[in-house]
């Protein structure tokens, strides 16, 4: 029988992106019908997956001209492939989708994984003007494309309340962890209390307050230490956190400029004993549930948090974390905390799990 060609791309994620090969490329594949390529930054190591076909496109800087030509590389590709399903999950790829879809007239499903408009406007990766600019462009594309999708999958709840160019045609689909992923627990035997920040390295994240956090804490008690795993595009954070933490043999650093992927992420996950959420306040993220949120409750890994509305319920609900303020931590009682506190007084319900079979339904 000759399988379908579905292709699932991304701009400046990895081709082995956690959510675009772990969940959204594995369950099409585990139907049959489609041979399935994803699309996306180069990585060194890829996955042995005989299942899936890895298309290392796009490569370059985040504030590079060749990012310019990513949507007429990304059109010539979909001409010369043929595709029957196009998952795209950025706005960027949005018109070479739209065009093809004119063209050769095949599904086109739009995976909306972040408010790049709230994303453009309220953090600080780009100048100012360039960023209003930007985010006008990218929310008037997303409108005048609405009629060329024919499903959108949202990728965090209150997505639905915060635009509504999706709305009559969307599924929410949040990034949660793979249950087929799970790691057991790992028992190092170093005597330390390990400390873990991952995914992507970020200001906007909190990175610089985690480490402010942790020298405070490792001054208290040496046996602390932090291990940051992850990605960071921009050269000027990663030189920034090399100098805060130069003089700290207690915290070390792992991916950076490189990409990491998200099984030595979980490995990391199992074997450390408390998790940091410092996500700052802002409009950016205030309706946004972290994926390591879903990832530390699975693997049961305790976390410290900074305080949010939408995050204390899950929090509380798997006696999971402990909330702090990361601006003006309570050293001393997070230290007691961390040591009294009973976590985890219940295992993760389905709901924690990726929804396999409402993502299939929509193919």
């Amino acid at each position: 029988m000759n399988k379908k060609l579905a292709v699932i791309a991304s701009v400046l994620k990895p081709v082995n992106d956690s959510r675009n090969y772990e969940k959204t490329a594995i369950s099409i594949s585990k139907l049959g019908k489609y041979k399935v390529h994803i699309v996306g930054q180069k990585v060194i190591d890829l996955p042995d997956d005989s299942t899936i076909v890895f298309n290392p496109l796009f490569s370059f800087q985040r504030l590079s001209f060749k990012r310019f030509f990513v949507g007429w590389v990304f059109l010539r590709y979909l001409l010369r492939l043929k595709p029957d399903l196009v998952i795209i999950t950025t706005f960027e790829l949005l018109l070479p989708a739209v065009m093809y879809r004119i063209i050769k007239n095949k599904k086109i499903i739009y995976d909306v994984q972040e408010n790049y408009f709230r994303n453009l406007i309220y953090t600080t990766s780009f100048p100012p003007i360039l960023k209003h600019l930007m985010a006008l462009l990218v929310r008037g594309l997303e409108y005048t494309t609405r009629p060329f999708i024919h499903h959108y999958i949202l990728a965090e709840k209150n997505y639905e309340k915060e635009f509504s160019f999706t709305k009559n045609k969307s599924t929410i689909i949040e990034n949660k962890l793979r249950k087929n992923s799970l790691l057991p627990k790992v028992n190092r035997g170093d005597g330390l209390i390990q400390f873990i920040y991952t995914g992507t390295i970020s200001e906007n994240y909190g990175i610089f307050e985690v480490i402010s956090l942790v020298k405070l804490l490792n001054y208290k008690n040496d046996k602390i230490h932090l291990k940051i795993i992850g990605y960071s595009s921009r050269k000027d954070i990663l030189e920034k956190i090399k100098k805060e933490i130069s003089d700290c043999s207690f915290i070390s650093m792992e991916g950076g400029a490189d990409f990491v992927s998200h099984q030595n992420i979980l490995k990391h996950i199992a074997s450390s004993d408390f998790g940091l959420i410092s996500y700052r306040s802002d409009r950016s993220t205030e309706n946004c549930i972290p994926t390591k949120l879903y990832e530390y409750i699975a693997l049961q890994l305790p976390y410290l948090i900074n305080l949010n509305p939408i995050w204390k319920d899950l929090t509380q609900q798997y006696k999971a974390g402990i909330e702090v303020d990361f601006l003006k931590p309570d050293v001393e009682n997070i230290l007691i905390r961390i040591k009294e506190n009973d976590f985890y007084s219940k295992k993760a319900n389905e709901d924690i799990y990726w929804q396999d079979e409402v993502f299939l339904n929509l193919i």
